[in-house]
């Protein structure tokens, strides 16, 4: 599960479709994922 600071996230994003990307590492290995979001 990844959490984020509500707020942080709802300054930075607007109003429509938008791509999200996480990017991180767990246990040494890098991961990246990315969708698409609806927001509203």
């Amino acid at each position: 599960m990844v959490k984020f600071d509500r707020q942080k996230v709802k300054k930075a994003l607007r109003e429509g479709k938008v791509t999200m990307f996480v990017i991180g590492k767990i246990d040494g290995k890098y991961f990246v994922g990315k969708d698409l979001v609806r927001i509203i």
